[in-house]
C-alpha cells in the first residue's frame, strides 16, 4: 500500500515537472507555424535553433529546414522527411509540390508528374491542388503525352474556371497544336533534323564585378537551373551578365517565368542570344 502511493505521488510530480515543458513545446512549434504561415521568415529563422536542438524530428522542424536551406537537394531532403514519416503533416501537401518542382528543375519529369499527381488526388482540399493538377499536365505533356494533358487541361478549365490557373490551362490549349508538332515523330533521317534554335534567355543581372555575377550564378545553380556567365557590352563598358535557360521563343521564355515566378522573381529580361 506505501509503496502503491508513493508510486502515484512520484506520478503526480513527474507529471507537474514536465507539462510545462510540454506547453512550451507546444508553443514554440505553433509559434514557428504561425510564422510560416504569415511569411515572417526573419522569425522563424530565430525560432529554429531552439527547435531543432529540442524537437528534431518534428514535421514542422523538418519543414522549415527544407524552407530555409540553401541548397536545393537539401531541402528536397528534409521535405522527403515529412513525405516518408510524417503525410498527416499541415505542410506535406506544400512539401509535396516542392519535391515536384525540384525534379522539375532537374528535367526528371516523371518523377516530378508522381509526386504533383499525390498531391491532387491524395490531398484534395488542399489550396495547392490545382496548382499541382496544372503542373502534373505540364510534367506528362513534357514526357509527350499530348493528348493526355489536353484531356486534363480540358477537365481542369471546366471544374475550375475560377482557378487562378485556368487562364494558364486555357493558354495551353489554344497552343496545343504546336505540341504535337513538336512531338510528332519525324520520318527524315537524323541527320537531316534541322538544329534547334534557342534564341532567348532569361537575364538575372549584370554586373562589373564578375563575383557578383559568380555569386548570383551559384545561387540558381543550387536551385536546379542551367545558369551561366556571359560577357556583354553596354554603354562602352563591359559587364559580366546572368543567364538562365535557352528557350526557342520569346513567349516560351516568358511562359516559363509564370511557371517559376517564386524563384525567377520579377528582376529580369528576356534576351536575345546571338546565334
Amino acid at each position: 500500500m506505501i509503496h502503491s502511493k508513493t508510486r502515484q505521488i512520484a506520478l503526480i510530480v513527474s507529471i507537474i515537472f514536465f507539462m510545462p515543458s510540454m506547453s512550451h513545446g507546444q508553443r514554440l512549434i505553433e509559434q514557428i507555424e504561425r510564422y510560416v504561415r504569415e511569411n515572417q521568415i526573419s522569425k522563424v529563422q530565430d525560432k529554429l535553433p531552439e527547435a531543432i536542438e529540442k524537437y528534431p524530428d518534428h514535421p514542422t522542424v523538418l519543414y522549415c529546414r527544407g524552407l530555409l536551406a540553401q541548397d536545393a537537394s537539401v531541402a528536397f531532403h528534409y521535405y522527403n522527411q515529412i513525405f516518408d514519416n510524417h503525410k498527416s503533416s499541415p505542410f506535406c501537401d506544400d512539401a509535396l509540390l516542392r519535391m515536384g518542382k525540384f525534379y522539375t528543375a532537374q528535367e526528371r519529369h516523371d518523377m516530378a508528374a508522381k509526386y504533383f499527381s499525390y498531391l491532387s488526388t491524395r490531398y484534395a482540399d488542399s489550396p495547392l491542388k490545382d496548382e499541382a493538377l496544372y503542373l502534373y499536365c505540364q510534367a506528362i505533356l513534357a514526357q509527350g503525352w499530348v493528348d493526355s494533358a489536353r484531356t486534363l487541361l480540358t477537365r481542369f478549365v471546366k471544374f475550375a474556371p475560377r482557378s487562378p490557373f485556368a487562364d494558364l490551362a486555357i493558354l495551353d490549349l489554344e497552343s496545343s497544336h504546336e505540341w504535337e508538332n513538336y512531338f510528332a515523330p519525324r520520318r527524315v533521317g537524323k541527320s537531316d533534323l534541322p538544329e534547334t534554335k534557342y534564341g532567348y534567355s532569361l537575364q538575372l543581372g549584370a554586373f562589373k564585378d564578375r563575383q557578383n555575377a559568380q555569386n548570383l550564378k551559384e545561387k540558381f545553380d543550387r536551385l536546379g537551373y542551367d545558369v551561366e556567365i556571359v560577357r556583354i557590352s553596354r554603354s562602352r563598358e563591359n559587364l559580366y551578365a546572368v543567364w538562365l535557360g535557352k528557350f526557342e521563343t520569346r513567349a516560351l521564355a516568358q511562359n516559363f517565368v509564370v511557371k517559376n515566378r517564386e524563384n525567377v522573381g520579377s528582376n529580369f529580361r528576356v534576351v536575345e542570344r546571338e546565334h
